[in-house]
């Protein structure tokens, strides 16, 4: 089972805390695992915005909201793959329509990945 926590640092407190939790777990044996190279994972997020109440949501399974994710390559693709497909398939990641009132330019955007520009070796 991977579990992923999402931790608050405050810049000005320094203090830690947890405000999420998410558990990725595999569904063992399908058809398709034959070799264990694909795999199913059933997706579970707890309701809670602190420690204590995340671990008590752990431990009874109070779920917030839950989903699957079939058929993962799991030594093809990198582990981040596997979070964010979780993430989708739990109804994460799809926004609602932004406000009719707030302006345009105050709407978060998901700004395209930059090239990292490598250094090349003198030669």
């Amino acid at each position: 089972m991977l579990v992923v926590r999402v931790e608050l640092w405050s810049a000005v407190t320094g203090e830690k805390t947890e405000i999420a939790r998410l558990d990725i777990s595999n569904m063992g044996p399908t058809p398709w695992q034959s070799n264990s190279q694909v795999c199913d994972y059933r997706v579970r997020t707890y309701r809670g915005r602190d420690k204590e109440t995340l671990d008590d949501a752990h431990k009874r399974q109070v779920v917030t909201r839950g989903g699957y994710v079939r058929k993962y390559h799991r030594m093809k693709d990198h582990v981040w793959n596997l979070v964010s497909l979780s993430l989708q398939s739990a109804g994460y990641g799809v926004r609602s329509q932004p406000d009719a009132a707030e302006p345009e330019e105050a709407q978060s955007q998901v700004a395209p990945p930059k090239k990292v520009a490598r250094k090349r070796k003198a030669k």
